[in-house]
């Protein structure tokens, strides 16, 4: 994605991030919940995060995929594949929550053997599956990738 092809409402539709240590050390060095915002927005900004492959757009399926994750049985752990990561921040204008690189092999793995028919199982009935299917498969990569380069998560949305 070319920066004028950035969507500058894409974190309104949720973005998923593989963050690599030094971007780690960005986030973790914004002191308090402004300088965290600009972080989270700067890496939505940037070219090269998405010419990396390095982030995803949810496509505002993010809602359904995490109650779907976290309604299936025997796979508790989904649930912390989205908004069960650490909670970096949670405020009026924006969600960030964190998933830990020791952390993302396991959370590929389970999400790995996520199969069509669990996920369509547990989504409400007014979800178009073919759409969510596409974002969850575009998740289920960004995870693998995480895992490759030992990078952390991060999901972010404005509200």
């Amino acid at each position: 994605m070319s920066s004028e092809n950035i969507d500058p409402t894409v974190l309104k539709r949720g973005v998923l991030f593989a963050v690599d240590r030094d971007r780690a050390k960005s986030l973790f060095a914004a002191r308090g919940d402004d300088a965290l915002r600009d972080c989270i927005r700067d890496f939505a900004a940037a070219e090269s995060i998405w010419s990396e492959n390095s982030a995803i757009d949810c496509e505002g399926n993010w809602q359904a995929i995490d109650a779907s994750l976290s309604a299936m049985e025997g796979k508790a752990q989904l649930d912390h594949c989205l908004l069960g990561g650490r909670p970096m921040y949670q405020g009026s204008e924006m969600t960030v929550t964190l998933v830990r690189p020791d952390l993302v092999p396991h959370l590929a793995n389970l999400l790995a053997e996520v199969e069509d028919d669990a996920l369509r199982e547990s989504l409400p009935a007014d979800v178009d599956f073919a759409d969510l299917q596409a974002t969850f498969v575009k998740i289920r990569e960004l995870y693998r990738f995480a895992v490759e380069h030992r990078a952390a998560v991060v999901f972010a949305v404005e509200h």
